[in-house]
């Protein structure tokens, strides 16, 4: 009888129906949990410093977690895992609930970190031009219903006056209801894997490290290769380094925790719709100014954040970062015409090389910088720009011919 019932169930759309609840949740939990880091760590008395050394241990496990989930994704298909990745929100959720020290919520960030490996990209990867950014990434979303989980849940939370454990305790349990449901709702149903495509054998794991690194060879143009590998990595190395904090420097400034997640919601949002719509409007001929605009737009954003605690600077670096966003996105696939096809497909190997371990080494360094002050992390963020500025004006004023730009708009990955 109650197999019948789930089957009526699914026969009624409802299968549907847990696959937008899972997104939604999926996206929520994570967007929730970055952005509140601040108030959890002072609920346990530990210095905001510490949050940089949890974002580290986050991303490293959900880079490790990669590797293994690369190949069983590949063997056995998706089927289950976005069910499981709510179930393992939900259990991460109650170590954070629970913990009394640090180290507990540690632990508790780590199994975070697994949930987030099967939801979103893999860390510090870069693929048809466009850069995955943790944890950027993890707070908006191009899906639908992934994007109105972030802004209610946010929205939800920025009304909730309880404490932050009590926010999680619910969260974690909505979590699991649907993760559960989710895996009744999939049973013993079989994905069917497209037998064109044979599985990555297990062997490549271990030479995949030698590949990227062959991909320093033989280029043709390793000036400008190496230029648009600075512009790049220098981004990236202040993203990963700072945004860990940014919800942070809001608290010390003395924002309230509502107006905080107020913020960050509409900041999904937005960057949602430039994500969805913004090619619409997009002229070719604008691609390339977009394209060297975006170490300029981020340095802006980071000097703005690191002068003075005033709510109106906090909001306008968070503004210049979604319009960093939207020029980073709106310009992916675009390259000079000197690069050559070669050196353009190692391009994105090559930065992965780099893009990796400073994804998760980069918050330790913004630890210890936000330990000195906060506001000597900001600034300490725009070295690595000022270097992305100067190389991407080096090539915007001597290797790129005119306005041309090679290569078509990137699949949206995220």
């Amino acid at each position: 009888m109650v197999s019948l019932s789930i089957k009526n169930l699914k026969d009624s759309g409802a299968e549907n129906v847990v696959k937008a609840a899972t997104l939604f949740f999926q996206a929520g939990i994570m967007s929730v949990v970055w952005v509140s880091m601040p108030f959890a760590i002072e609920s346990l008395r530990g210095g905001l410093f510490l949050i940089g050394i949890a974002a580290s241990i986050g991303i490293f496990s959900q880079t490790l977690f990669r590797i293994p989930l690369f190949f069983y994704i590949e063997r056995a298909g998706k089927g289950t895992l976005p069910s499981v990745s709510l179930i393992i929100a939900g259990l991460s959720l109650i170590i954070l609930t629970l913990s009394q020290s640090f180290a507990t919520y540690a632990v508790g960030f780590a199994i975070f970190g697994f949930s987030s490996a099967i939801s979103t990209p893999m860390t510090g990867m870069k693929d048809s031009g466009i850069t995955i950014y943790k944890p950027l990434n993890d707070i908006y979303s191009i899906r639908v219903f992934s994007t109105l989980g972030i802004f209610i849940l946010l929205g939800l939370s920025a009304v909730y006056s309880g404490s932050i454990d009590g926010l999680y305790a619910i969260l974690s349990l909505f979590g699991l209801i649907v993760g559960l449901f989710g895996l009744i709702m999939k049973g013993n149903k079989i994905e069917k894997l497209s037998k064109s495509v044979s599985p990555t054998p297990m062997r490549k794991f271990f030479t995949r490290g030698g590949t990227y690194l062959k991909s320093f060879d033989d280029l043709k143009n390793r000036r400008l290769t190496y230029l648009i590998l600075i512009t790049d990595i220098g981004i990236f190395m202040s993203i990963a380094m700072s945004f860990p904090f940014i919800s942070s420097l809001g608290s010390i400034d003395s924002l309230p925790r509502s107006y905080i997640f107020i913020v960050f919601a509409l900041f999904a949002v937005g960057a949602f719709f430039i994500e969805t719509y913004g090619r619409i409007l997009l002229l070719k001929g604008i691609t390339n100014v977009l394209y060297f605009s975006r170490p300029m737009i981020v340095l802006i954003s980071f000097l703005l954040l690191s002068l003075a605690g005033i709510p109106s600077l906090f909001v306008s670096g968070l503004i210049f970062i979604f319009l960093w966003l939207s020029s980073d996105r709106l310009s992916s696939g675009s390259l000079p015409n000197h690069v050559d096809p070669s050196d353009a497909s190692k391009i994105p190997r090559m930065e992965t090389t780099f893009l990796v371990p400073i994804s998760f080494l980069a918050p330790l360094i913004g630890s210890l910088l936000w330990y000195i002050s906060p506001r000597t992390l900001f600034a300490f963020a725009l070295v690595p720009l000022a270097f992305s500025v100067a190389a991407a004006f080096v090539v915007e004023e001597r290797l790129w011919p005119g306005k041309s730009i090679r290569g078509k708009p990137a699949r949206d990955i995220h």
